[in-house]
C-alpha cells in the first residue's frame, strides 16, 4: 500500500515521541486540525507544510507530493510518460515535470511559489 501524507505525520510524529496535541501546539493550530491532516481527510496550508517539513526533517516538496499524489498518481505511472526518455532529466526531475503536467493551473501555481520560496530560502544560507 502506498504512503499518504497521513501516514507520514503518524510515523514521524512517533518517532518523535510527540502527541498530535504537542505537534498541534508547535504548530499554533487545533490538535482536531492535526488529526485531519494524519487521516487525510484536510490539507494543511503552505505554512504549515513548512513548519512540519521543519519539524520532521523533511523536504517540503516531498510532503506536497505525497499530498497531491494521494490516491491519484502513482511514481510508476508516471515514469511510464511520453516524457520519460527525456535524458536531460533524472528520473525525479522526469516525475516532477510529469506531475506538474497532470496538475490543475491552481495547484501548478502552489507549486511555482513553492519551488520559488525554496530558492530564495536556500540563496540567503
Amino acid at each position: 500500500m502506498k504512503k499518504t501524507f497521513g501516514d507520514f505525520l503518524k510515523e514521524k510524529r512517533s518517532e518523535t515521541g510527540f502527541s498530535q496535541k504537542k505537534i498541534a501546539e508547535i504548530l499554533s493550530i487545533s490538535p482536531s486540525s492535526y488529526s485531519h491532516y494524519e487521516n487525510n481527510t484536510r490539507v494543511p496550508s503552505l505554512d504549515i507544510i513548512i513548519q512540519l517539513s521543519n519539524i520532521y526533517n523533511a523536504n517540503p516538496l516531498d510532503l506536497i507530493f505525497l499530498i497531491l499524489s494521494y490516491d491519484t498518481i502513482t511514481s510508476n505511472a508516471l515514469l511510464n510518460h511520453p516524457y520519460k526518455n527525456n535524458s536531460f532529466c533524472s528520473d525525479n526531475e522526469k516525475i516532477l515535470l510529469n506531475s506538474f503536467k497532470c496538475l490543475p493551473t491552481k495547484e501548478q501555481n502552489i507549486i511555482i511559489d513553492i519551488t520559488q520560496s525554496l530558492v530564495e530560502r536556500n540563496q540567503k544560507i
